[in-house]
């Protein structure tokens, strides 16, 4: 029998597999080498046999994946490891070794803090408005059409950016059409369209934001990489004002 612990580094969880919850190691009866014990430890069980698998349901493990990163560490610490039965047979000369083989998914679904965050930046317009003499009132307007597959509306928002990446907080951003919305088992386009203003001359681009919270409806709907996908397509600036340009 093992006890165990489960953590990882995006969490400060620490779940224990012990008592009723203790990993069941099966032992090797005489003549045979090695003997396999299947273990599932799982949020709640999918459907998979208690006869192939000893099946440990925690409904804590969704703690330790929080956040989401490009990599994380699960840790799997051995506590104790000790006889399920009172008495066994131990042959002195004899190598005794325990081999883990093991690995870990985690379907992502909705979840009551989920949030979806898409962040697209336009950039390299300040060298083409460094040639051009504006005068007071001038603006560009970003336009494009948002494809959302994810099955939930979404709210648009934006910042005005300087060559070097910057925030730039003295151009005003409108937002003209800023809801993408969403549909079930499908797709739906919708327009965006954010104009800025103000110091235009140190503009380089726009930073978009397209954010999505969880809603009763999709709470336990799973994530698929596939499926549930958001893409902009037809995306273009248009500079509105009189202007004249220095070709020189």
């Amino acid at each position: 029998m093992i006890e165990a612990a489960l953590s990882s580094d995006t969490s400060d969880e620490v779940i224990p597999l012990s008592g009723s919850k203790a990993i069941l190691v099966n032992a090797s009866p005489d003549g045979v080498t090695e003997t396999v014990t299947k273990v599932l430890i799982c949020h709640k069980n999918p459907g998979v046999s208690t006869t192939d698998y000893q099946v440990i349901e925690e409904s804590r493990l969704t703690r330790l994946v929080n956040k989401l990163r490009e990599g994380m560490t699960i840790k799997f610490t051995v506590l104790k490891a000790s006889a399920a039965q009172d008495v066994a047979e131990v042959v002195l000369g004899k190598n005794y070794s325990l081999a883990p083989s093991y690995r870990f998914e985690a379907p992502l679904a909705f979840g009551p803090k989920a949030k979806i965050v898409y962040n697209k930046s336009f950039d390299g317009w300040h060298e083409d408005i460094e040639k051009l003499s504006l005068t007071d009132g001038t603006y560009v307007v970003l336009t494009g059409t948002a494809v959302n597959r994810i099955p939930t509306d979404l709210e648009l928002d934006a910042y005005a950016t300087d060559a070097d990446g910057q925030r730039l907080n003295d151009v005003k951003i409108d937002l003209l059409k800023n809801t993408v919305g969403g549909t079930k088992g499908g797709s739906a386009e919708s327009e965006v369209e954010v104009r800025a203003s103000g110091n235009i001359r140190q503009l380089d681009g726009m930073t978009i934001r397209l954010k999505a919270s969880s809603n009763t409806e999709l709470q336990g709907v799973t994530l698929n990489k596939t499926a549930h996908t958001l893409t902009l397509k037809n995306v273009g600036a248009t500079l509105y004002g009189t202007i004249a340009y220095d070709a020189n």
